[in-house]
Parts: C-alpha cells; structure tokens; sequence
C-alpha cells in the first residue's frame, strides 16, 4: 500500500503483485486494471498489432514483443466485465525495455435503475441525477447519439469520478468534479450535435465568471491521439451556483473514457507557479501543493544580464495548454519559454515558466489588456505591420512576440502559437532571442554583441520529435550538458559550466 502526490493529486494505491524476471533486453508493455471501488479486473484484453495479453487476478498485464515506438494500445474492458469499455489509447513502446503504464482505474457501469431513457426526438431532454444537484447533460430535440457500431444510443446515465481514480491522464487545470455519461454499452458514440453541460459552481468563480469545458477525447483512430479537449467556455449563473456551457459548447464525443468532463478556472487553470508564492517546504511549492523545481544555469552579466535559468513544473503547461513541448523535454522550460497564444481574435494568453497564465482582453482601440494581475497593470499587447506582437510594459520595458513555429515533427506552422524573439528595456538596450524554425532557442545576443549559443542534438537519429537541448555555451567558452533517459525522453542529469 502506498499513498503519493500525482500529477498534484493525492492517490492511494493497495496492489499484490508476484515477480517475474524477464530476459534481459525484453521489449514489453506493462500496467495494472482496477475498478474504483479498489477491485483488480482479470482478463481485460490488450493489443499492439499481432502482439496479446490478458490482465491476471490482481489486474497486472505483460505485453510481450510489441512493435516499438508511438503504437496505440487496443483495451477490451468488456472481456472482464460487461458494460466495461471498450476503448484504445496511445502509447510509446521503448525497444529493449519494460515500458510500464500508470494503473487505469474504470468506473463499473450504474446499475440499471440508474438510466433514463433517451426520449429527445421533438424536445429537448435535460438528464439529471439527485446524487448530483446542479449537474445537468441536456440532448437538444432531435439530436441522436451513434455508437461506433452504427447503433444509436437508448439510454443514459451520469456518474461522478473520484479525481484520484481516473482511467486518464488528469484534466489540464484546476478542477474539481469530473462526470462521466454511460450508456449502457460498452461502445462509446458521437453525438450528431454537441450536449449542453450545466455543473455546479464548486471552483468558487464569481457570477458572470468564465470557465473552460474540457472533456476527455480517446480517440481511437488512427493517427489521432487520446488527449484532453478544449469544447468551449461556460458561464457562472447570476445566482454563482451553476456554471452552464455557452451557447453552441457541449460535449462532442464518448466512449469508456471519452466524455468525462469538467470545468476549469479559465483565469489560471492550474495554480499559478508565479513569483511571490511560498517556497519554504522546497522543492515543494506550499501555495499550490506542487513539486517544482529551478536552477540557473549560466549568467553573463551585461547591461541586460544573459540567463540561462530553468524550472520544472509537473503541470507540463506548454505541452498541455500551448500544444507545444519544449527541448528540455517533459515539464521543464527555458526563463525565455514565453508564448503569448491567439486564443480566439479577442483573446491573448501570456504563457510563463512555471505555468503562470495571463489572460488580455481586446480594446475598442484595438489594444488587448489585463486587468486581474497587478503586475501587468498599464501593459499592452499590439500587433505591428509585420504580424510581430508586442507587450509593452508601463515601465517603458517591451517584449517583441513572433508566430510561423512549425514545432517537432510538423510539417505546417502551429496556429496561433507566438514565442519570444525579444526583450528590449526603457533604456532600448535589446537581448535578441534567436529561435531555429522548430521554436528552439538558438542564441541570446546581448546590446554588447556577446552571445550565449544553444545546441540540440536528435536523441533518436532520424527521428524529429526526439530532438532536446544537450548544451549551452557562453562568450568566456563555459557550457552546460544536458542528458536524457533514452527510453522517456526526459532529463536526466545536468552537468554545470566549469
């Protein structure tokens, strides 16, 4: 038995388990099925291509000699219990090594006194459970729900799903309750039209606040990775009890897992890593309950100072929210992994190190700015004739925004993704912040005319997404090294400049 912070989630965990020594060099997937009520599942069917397994009596599985690299993994949930899903999702098969899995937990499917039957055709249907006050999934009239099998959906019910317990990677913010709609079935379905959401104002915004709709996406299709989806915003009602997907947002797929939603604080989704918040209990950060780590790494001073300077923040903020992973690898940023995002043309998102989110709203003038964050009190962001976005600073300090980043492994620009190219002070004294065409860093020009020079190498030859940052170097010859765990991709050590 053992208890922990995951993903910023207490999880309590009870497993038996029995050794088995593999041949040295084995290529295998393995994970463990549990229901929520704590109960190992035996016999959920898996599958990479040709290669098949069957989880045992405490739920544990071994997938022996997948192939390797980015596969997606067939789940048959239904093979152990009825009702249980039947799902896919994407995983990355490390050659020569066990790749183990987090524990998946299901949620058994609601007993049949639990449904209410799908009666839309000329209204609309609003579905709701006294367990749940406030939570409501309408059906507008006429819209219908189609199983991937080409059967239409009969029934419905919602349950809750505990945040410790979930069958996915957590939601990408600061949430609270999680529901998930069942259909007696255990095919998931699209609905011909989005389903409306109505759940209760348990985030504490205030009325008229907004917050995020995200639902869970497995997706299994080819080529299309399971992630949480972004469906739109929702309102707090006048009363600050409910908050209610805006017209035209709901939920758009389900399945086992597809479905489950929430909403988010569309302000700061996670708790912000942003300066000022309590650092005794290092390297957890005590204001938000999350293990973060910094360090700087090189300094050229100067009349705007050349810093290298990392952070970690297990929320992963760029990777989950800007679409975009940076070279450190998995929840580390750079001091100058800034992205200022095109949310919609009234909306700009100041993306921080750290996960610190500001949002700016658009002007009749034209102008975008904040007004939550003292810190950001006067700023504004412009766009110039050439599509360069600038924040300018009350102070008279200025950073300069550009787009057009084809990322690792693309072939087009990522829409909307704007990364720092420049940070200038009232003074007009300018670091230059060079970028290859991916969005990594390549130099930092000081007004001097030093530099300090980044390298990233391909962990996998031939392989784009593989790409890391593996050293800096500065003016006076000293570097930094960085390496990485071959099989995760993620940091591993940090040699310092001599």
């Amino acid at each position: 038995a053992a208890s922990g912070v995951v993903d910023g989630i207490m999880r309590s965990q009870v497993a038996s388990l029995t050794l088995t020594i593999g041949a040295s060099g084995q290529t295998a997937v393995a994970g463990r099925f549990v229901l929520t009520t704590g109960e190992p599942l035996e016999g959920v069917g898996l599958a990479i291509g040709v290669a098949q397994t069957t989880t045992d009596a405490a739920g544990n599985f071994s997938l022996l000699a997948p192939p390797t690299g980015r596969q997606m993994l067939g789940i048959d949930a239904n093979r152990a219990r009825a009702g249980l899903p039947i799902y896919a999702t994407d995983v990355t098969v490390a050659p020569g090594e066990v790749t183990v899995l987090p524990t998946a937990w299901l949620t058994a499917p609601p007993p049949p006194e639990r449904f209410v039957p799908i009666a839309n055709a000329t209204s609309d249907q609003v579905i709701t459970d006294a367990r749940f006050p406030g939570v409501a999934f309408t059906l507008p009239a006429g819209v219908t729900i189609t199983g991937w099998d080409g059967i239409l959906k009969t029934r419905i019910a919602i349950e809750r799903i505990p945040q410790d317990k979930l069958p996915v990677p957590p939601p990408p913010g600061r949430t609270r309750s999680l529901f998930q709609l069942f259909f007696g079935t255990p095919m998931g379905g699209v609905p011909s039209a989005p389903l409306p959401v109505t759940l209760p104002n348990d985030l504490g915004l205030e009325p008229g606040g907004k917050a995020q709709l995200w639902y869970y996406d497995a997706a299994p299709l080819p080529g299309a990775a399971a992630a949480w989806r972004l469906a739109g915003l929702g309102t707090v009602s006048a009363d600050g009890q409910m908050i209610v997907s805006d017209p035209g947002v709901g939920i758009a797929r389900f399945c086992g897992v597809c479905g489950l939603s929430c909403f988010i604080d569309n302000e700061d989704s996670q708790p912000s890593a942003d300066e000022g918040t309590p650092e005794d209990g290092e390297p957890v950060n005590l204001a938000i309950g999350q293990h973060l780590v910094d360090a700087v790494d090189l300094l050229q001073p100067g009349r705007i100072p050349a810093v290298v300077y990392r952070r970690y923040n297990p929320f992963d903020a760029f990777g989950r929210i800007a679409g975009f992973e940076l070279f450190l690898g998995q929840g580390w940023a750079l001091s100058l992994d800034i992205a200022l995002l095109d949310v919609n043309p009234s909306l700009r998102r100041l993306v921080m190190p750290g996960n610190a989110r500001y949002e700016f709203a658009r002007q009749s003038d034209g102008r975008f700015v904040n007004r939550t964050n003292p810190r950001f009190r006067g700023a504004t962001i412009s766009e110039e004739a050439d599509g360069v976005q600038v924040l300018r600073f009350s102070n008279g300090n200025a950073w300069r925004f550009r787009g057009g980043w084809i990322g690792r492994g693309r072939t087009r620009p990522i829409v909307g993704l704007n990364l720092l190219i420049e940070q200038r002070d009232r003074h007009d004294n300018v670091l230059a912040i060079s970028r290859d065409g991916s969005g990594g860093l390549a130099s930092l020009t000081q007004p001097d005319g030093r530099t300090i020079s980044f390298t990233t190498s391909l962990l996998v030859p031939g392989d784009v997404t593989s790409a890391r940052l593996t050293q800096v170097r500065d003016a006076l010859g000293r570097t930094v090294q960085y390496a990485y765990d071959p099989a995760s991709r993620r940091l591993q050590s940090v040699t310092d400049a001599a």
